[in-house]
C-alpha cells in the first residue's frame, strides 16, 4: 500500500480520513459501453493477487467461443449486446443487457468441458433508449 499526504498551503486542515478494504474481483473488471458493443476489461495484474495462477485464454464471456483480446496485462471483450449469450430486459426507458464473465475450470482442450468455474461476475449494462 502507497499513500502520499499533500497538505493545504493555509496548513489549517484537520487531517485526512482513509478508507480500505480487500481486493476482490469486482476491482480487476471495468465495463463500459459503446454504440453497440460490450466493453469490458480485466486487470490480468490485479486478478493474479488474487488468483495467482490465472490463465488469460481461460477468461470468458458465458459463451465458451466469446474470449476476449490480451493487450498488455488486459484481456478486452468487445462484442455485440446480442452475441455471446447476452440477455436483454427492455422496459419502457430502458435496456439493461446482463451476460457473465467466467473462468470455467476443465480438463479437456476446446471445446470446454465444463466442470465448474473458478470465478463468475455478473456483468450487467443500462443502455438508454
Amino acid at each position: 500500500m502507497y499513500i502520499r499526504f499533500h497538505s493545504n498551503a493555509n496548513g489549517h486542515a484537520r487531517g485526512f480520513r482513509a478508507f480500505y478494504s480487500p481486493l476482490q474481483i469486482g476491482d480487476t473488471i471495468h465495463l463500459g459501453c459503446g454504440p453497440s458493443s460490450w466493453n469490458l476489461a480485466v486487470n490480468t495484474t490485479m486478478l493474479r493477487v488474487l488468483y495467482p495462477d490465472t490463465g488469460v485464454s481461460h477468461i470468458k464471456l458465458t459463451n465458451q467461443y466469446c474470449t476476449g483480446r490480451v493487450m498488455g496485462d488486459l484481456v478486452v471483450f468487445n462484442q455485440h449486446y446480442t452475441e455471446c449469450s447476452s440477455t436483454a430486459k427492455t422496459n419502457a426507458d430502458n435496456v439493461v443487457y446482463s451476460n457473465q464473465l467466467v473462468y470455467p475450470e476443465s480438463n479437456t482442450p476446446f471445446p470446454i468441458i465444463v466442470h465448474g468455474y473458478r470465478w463468475k461476475v455478473k456483468a450487467r449494462l443500462l443502455y438508454c433508449l
